[in-house]
């Protein structure tokens, strides 16, 4: 379901509605949008007086949920044992908080920390999409945080030329038996649609994506109009809708930093004490 505005439709601004989305976004499942009656559009449906609840909560032992631990014991309590699969999990802060570095750090234990056996057959695939760093510098990011887990230190950077860097990292991705992509794109560039066709296209070179970071997602919102259907700001929420509704169906786990509005700053100023914030967090 689209939270797509504050009022309530009727049946025909509803088809209507469908139809234009069915339009820009071809992810949608196909429904028959010339009649509302008998249309079921629901993602998954449960039933508690019968044996679907247990099918459903089921799906995690079976494999078509997949929970991915990081090396943060208490974290991992804390949100049910671990990050799942076809959940979109945003890390929120406010800005020079480092929210970068925590979502590349929860990327990579959940790649470090996990063995993962798809029952298709397909290599898992960690894909690291970046709207404003470019690869180079994810590269040396990924580096430092893998030579630090291996040998608790910080690497000196001056005496490593970029050979031992590549077959450093090369190495220790290898030894997970899981794929690792870094992309860079434009981020006026970066859609919902072309997302897809990322992700679809490796799974047609025999792999599969597991967990998907896009750094920001909040940056390829550059078009208002592509996405608003209603007041301001609803447009943003859609977005992300949209790809919450993707990842669930593909059954990728989705990770993106987020900037807390400026008005959190005001509420620390005025004495706010219940915002979360995050500070440094050891390697694991």
């Amino acid at each position: 379901s689209y939270a797509l505005n504050t009022k309530d439709l009727t049946t025909e601004e509803t088809i209507d509605l469908l139809k234009k989305l069915k339009k820009d976004l071809d992810v949608i499942d196909d429904v028959s949008l010339d009649k509302a009656d008998g249309v079921n559009d629901d993602m998954d449906s449960v039933d508690l007086s019968d044996d679907s609840m247990f099918k459903t909560l089921d799906k995690v032992n079976n494999g078509d949920k997949i929970l991915l631990k990081t090396g943060w014991d208490e974290f991992n309590k804390s949100v049910g044992g671990g990050l799942y699969t076809g959940e979109l999990t945003v890390i929120e802060a406010l800005q020079h908080k480092n929210k970068t570095g925590f979502t590349l750090s929860l990327f990579l234990q959940t790649m470090l920390n996990n063995k993962v056996e798809l029952k298709d057959g397909k290599r898992p695939l960690w894909m690291w999409i970046s709207l404003e760093d470019d690869v180079t510098q994810i590269i040396i990011k990924i580096f430092v945080y893998l030579y630090f887990r291996k040998h608790k230190q910080m690497p000196i950077m001056l005496d490593i030329d970029t050979k031992f860097i590549s077959d450093f990292v090369k190495k220790e991705i290898d030894a997970t038996g899981n794929k690792l992509i870094i992309k860079r794109i434009d981020n006026s560039l970066f859609t919902i649609e072309r997302f897809t066709k990322i992700v679809e296209g490796y799974e047609l070179t025999g792999n599969r994506v597991v967990v998907a970071a896009v750094d920001y997602l909040e940056k390829a919102y550059t078009d208002g109009s592509k996405y608003s259907t209603g007041p301001n700001g609803s447009g943003l929420k859609n977005m992300f809708t949209y790809f919450r509704t993707y990842i669930q169906k593909k059954n990728i786990l989705f990770m993106t930093p987020h900037q807390i509005s400026v008005d959190a700053i005001g509420q620390l100023r005025n004495g706010a004490s219940d915002l979360l914030q995050i500070g440094s967090l050891p390697v694991e």
